[in-house]
């Protein structure tokens, strides 16, 4: 069967900016708690879409497609740990992993059946492979603890797993103590894939820490010394040394920060009621160094903590880095309020140094993506009058050169490869835009008659840089074969102007 690749070229009035020390010009997800999800404008000033479906989930992503996956859950009823031999964490309400499109209906569920039973529950992660993290709660060699999934919706089925009751151990800074609680001695709440790497990051609540292990192994290998903890961080008392105690209450929110993103490979997380006393809530930065130092303790260096004094809840919260790589942090205790602070602004920043805030947000999170669109970026057809318009009205605030002009394509400059008859066909189609030509043929991007000198960048949708390099000739060819369905931006500058930028929709 051959494989349908489609590929429309859109340009529209949307500047990607280039400029650090600012706020991002971005769009705001946000989520969490019994609220709906949102995705705000630039401004601040508009909900562009929500989800009311997704109230009462722990965890929610927007794709880029623009539908939006997340946990179920009818809120935070139903208690905690387990009863009767149940090793669930939020009650049995937790079943599901859902997907619902731009409009809110259902378009995918995942039972807990299919991820191998047990409880799925709090954090759900997209990865860049077009794979599912999720976290499961089980009974495992008689006891409770967590069972970390990978689910590939491709296949229909759970393709990784790996298990805590695996790697328990006492004074051994490879494995893992449990809390007190018997019932949910983790209580794990959230799980983030580097691709690059090939390696999970995942933080526990109940005993304080920030975790890596390997994803390269199988799971059958995964259940033996090879899956044991490869870097760990917050509470070095858990394994016998006198380290200091960074998390002195909940972990959450550790995530990978991106490829193409300043820090890349780098670990984020949330330190509730940390570290100064449970007033505080800190978001760190940290390089994980895979060796331990001679008390024992597993290396690190701090690169970012921001504190915020009276943001000590401590059941939720989240932490993120923004493209340009600003941090937006989600302090629950204050109204459900999320800050982005300006990363150039030291290593060590407060409230004083933010540059945008968003009150009376989702409790868990809030991610930002680099784009000043709309709807239009959230999987509506190019041809959507309403996305154009919602499009159009976001950015026109932009300033833009003069050689700057719009192509609104119709539906028909839609290329297809291979073709669906069993005849491959060869099409093409070519653009002309501020004397800059676009020759798209199978699944390579040709540019013509380019500036020599300009900087040219490819980001998706999330910031993450694709390609980028000073223009030495006047053609430049992309291979987008590899390039996974989304949202991808073309943008040339030269002598800091904007003279070129595309948008590029990849469909697999």
């Amino acid at each position: 069967m051959s494989t349908l690749r489609r590929l429309t070229i859109i340009t529209f009035l949307c500047l990607l900016p280039n400029a650090f020390g600012q706020r991002a010009d971005a769009l705001t997800f946000v989520y969490g708690g019994n609220r709906e999800a949102k995705l705000i404008s630039n401004d601040n000033s508009t909900t562009i879409q929500s989800w009311s479906a997704v109230a009462g989930s722990y965890s929610a992503h927007m794709s880029d497609s623009g539908s939006v996956w997340h946990t179920s859950g009818g809120g935070f009823g139903g208690g905690w740990g387990g009863s009767g031999g149940d090793c669930s964490v939020f009650g049995a309400s937790y079943e599901n992993i859902l997907e619902v499109d731009w409009n809110g209906n259902t378009i995918r569920t995942i039972t807990k059946e299919q991820l191998g039973g047990g409880n799925p529950h709090h954090a759900i992660t997209l990865t860049e492979n077009g794979t599912v993290l999720a976290i499961v709660a089980e009974r495992y060699n008689n006891a409770c603890g967590e069972r970390l999934v990978e689910y590939d919706p491709k296949q229909n089925k759970v393709i990784w797993a790996w298990h805590t009751n695996d790697h328990e151990g006492t004074n051994n800074p490879r494995k893992l103590k449990r809390g007190s609680d018997s019932n949910d001695p983790y209580h794990i709440n959230n799980i983030d894939l580097n691709v690059h790497t090939n390696q999970i990051t995942f933080t526990s609540h109940n005993v304080f820490e920030v975790f890596v292990i390997d994803r390269s192994i199988d799971s059958t290998t995964a259940k033996g010394t090879a899956g044991d903890l490869l870097w760990r961080m917050g509470n070095p008392g858990n394994y016998g040394v006198s380290g200091k105690q960074h998390i002195n209450g909940a972990a959450h929110s550790a995530r990978w920060v991106k490829k193409g993103v300043p820090g890349e490979g780098n670990i984020i997380f949330l330190a509730n009621q940390s570290p100064v006393n449970s007033n505080y809530a800190t978001g760190y930065e940290v390089i994980p160094k895979y060796s331990l130092g001679s008390n024992g303790e597993w290396e690190y260096e701090i690169v970012f903590s921001g504190t915020n004094n009276n943001s000590q809840f401590m059941n939720s919260g989240g932490i993120d880095k923004v493209y340009n790589g600003n941090y937006v942090i989600t302090y629950p205790n204050e109204n459900y309020t999320a800050y982005e602070y300006d990363y150039t602004k030291g290593a060590t920043q407060d409230k004083s140094m933010t540059v945008a805030t968003w009150s009376s947000v989702g409790q868990n999170g809030a991610h930002r993506y680099p784009v000043c669109g709309g709807r239009l970026l959230a999987g509506v057809k190019a041809n959507d009058p309403e996305a154009i318009a919602l499009n159009n009205q976001a950015c026109a605030n932009y300033n833009y050169s003069s050689s700057s002009s719009v192509v609104e394509l119709s539906s028909s400059s839609t290329i297809e490869w291979p073709s669906s008859s069993s005849t491959f066909m060869s099409i093409s189609a070519t653009i002309n835009q501020s004397n800059i030509l676009v020759h798209v043929n199978k699944n390579h991007i040709t540019l013509n008659n380019l500036t020599s000198n300009a900087r040219i960048n490819v980001m998706d949708l999330h910031g993450v840089v694709k390609y980028s390099g000073v223009i030495q000739n006047n053609q430049l060819e992309l291979n987008a074969s590899s390039w996974k369905s989304g949202t991808y931006f073309i943008h040339i500058e030269k002598s800091n102007q904007i003279i070129y930028r595309q948008v590029i929709r990849v469909y697999n």
